[in-house]
């Protein structure tokens, strides 16, 4: 056991603790690992993976430590201090730094502690605590701790079957799909061969995104990747695509949505993430056209249902489209000036033209059912539409005035309309 500030130095520790990680690797296992690092620091130390599924825990015992002894209690950490841990930025900055980082505040605020990350290709795979029921430590615990870190790294590399070379390549192949750099069938079967992947139509896109950090979606992946054998799933930039697989033939966007997004929705709802759903399909090749779904879903959706985390492109195609117009066309190329001429004589005249066509053209132009949602007689809704055909200077005959008419309004009332 080595202990801070003997004689010795820093620089002999370190040598010291070196070796002890060279035998703990050599022997295997995290235990070995954690253990080796508890004889170097005399510390409690911890090892999770980046779902927080405990690794390895040393001593094996409760500390009178929330998180610690929940560990010891059922291996992993409730969603709840997951939630408590993202809304304190404690995971957010042990993610985001080079070293180990004091951690003296959330759930750890009894018992701080040094928490250090584990990359494996840039990617966070874990995470090691060492805890200081003192509540001090020196410059020397932060380099033990990285040194904990980088040897759970190289066992990681070494253990974790979503590290083996096939599931890497896999994930390549996921990537690649959805980047468009797979053209034809050619490269297609290559690469499902050479995988021994039997992708079974038929498929679906997911794409998920949220507010968090990217960890979150590492997380989830990794979920999905262990929990769901039918779905392939990739972190590309700051979203989550997923592709389902042997969907049943005579399923619906909406029937998987019940069956099979749900599944996930207490995690969508935990980490305050959304997903787009993009509608079913049979030809992986044409696979841009359901990830430009899925994407336009959550963006659409996000917009114009913000109550809700989950968003189907089949119950938003009319909202897409208002929605691109909205975004690339600037709004006096696209509404008729007869609008405009109703409102500026409405607001001088304190009469309700454009109120009335708006009910009138979104109700499909039926009587009954303008007339009953404006509390009006049918005499005045007959008035009305006669006096708007004279201010206008257009036939409310017209089919093509008034299919424009309804695009207008559906823009509009999209932005709260003002009469």
């Amino acid at each position: 056991m080595f202990k801070v500030g003997e004689e010795s130095g820093d620089k002999e520790i370190l040598i010291k603790a070196y070796k002890k990680m060279f035998l703990a690797l050599e022997k295997g296992g995290f235990n070995s690992i954690a253990e080796a690092g508890f004889e170097i620091i005399n510390l409690p130390i911890i090892i999770v993976d980046a779902q927080l599924k405990k690794l390895a825990q040393y001593p094996d015992k409760p500390i009178g430590d929330p998180i610690w002894d929940k560990y010891f209690d059922i291996h992993e950490m409730t969603p709840q201090m997951t939630w408590q841990l993202l809304e304190d930025s404690v995971i957010n900055e042990t993610e985001n730094s080079e070293i180990p980082v004091w951690i003296n505040r959330s759930l750890a605020e009894d018992i701080p502690r040094l928490v250090g990350n584990v990359r494996i290709d840039g990617v966070v795979e874990g995470y090691v605590g060492v805890l200081f029921p003192n509540k001090e430590y020196h410059d020397i615990h932060v380099q033990l701790t990285q040194l904990i870190c980088r040897t759970a790294a190289i066992e990681m590399q070494k253990n974790f079957h979503h590290r083996s070379s096939r599931n890497a390549l896999i994930m390549a192949f996921v990537r690649d799909l959805f980047q468009g750099k797979i053209r034809n069938h050619r490269e297609f079967n290559r690469w499902t061969e050479s995988l021994r992947l039997n992708l079974e139509p038929r498929f679906c896109v997911v794409v998920t995104s949220g507010d968090r950090e990217k960890t979150t979606l590492h997380y989830v992946k990794n979920i999905v990747d262990e929990t769901e054998p039918t779905m392939y799933a990739a972190v590309i930039e700051d979203k989550l695509y997923v592709l389902v697989t042997k969907l049943s033939d005579n399923i619906t966007p909406e029937d998987f949505l019940k069956t099979r997004v749900k599944q996930i929705d207490y995690l969508l709802n935990m980490y305050k993430l959304e997903s787009g759903v993009s509608n079913i399909f049979d030809d992986l090749l044409s696979i841009g056209t359901y990830k430009y779904q899925a994407e336009q879903a959550l963006n659409v959706g996000r917009s114009c249902r913000p109550e809700a985390n989950i968003f189907v492109y089949n119950e938003l195609v009319l909202e897409n489209i208002m929605f691109n117009v909205r975004e690339y066309i600037e709004p006096q190329n696209y509404i008729h000036p007869a609008i405009e001429t109703l409102r500026v004589y409405d607001r001088q005249n304190g009469t309700e033209y454009l109120k009335t066509l708006n009910v009138y053209i979104t109700s499909m132009c039926r009587h009954s059912a303008t007339i009953k949602k404006l509390h009006i007689h049918r005499n005045t809704l007959l008035y009305r539409l006669k006096k708007i055909e004279e201010l206008t200077g257009n036939s409310l005959e017209d089919e093509r005035f008034c299919a424009l008419l309804l695009c207008n309004f559906y823009l509009l009332n999209g932005n709260r309309m003002e009469y």
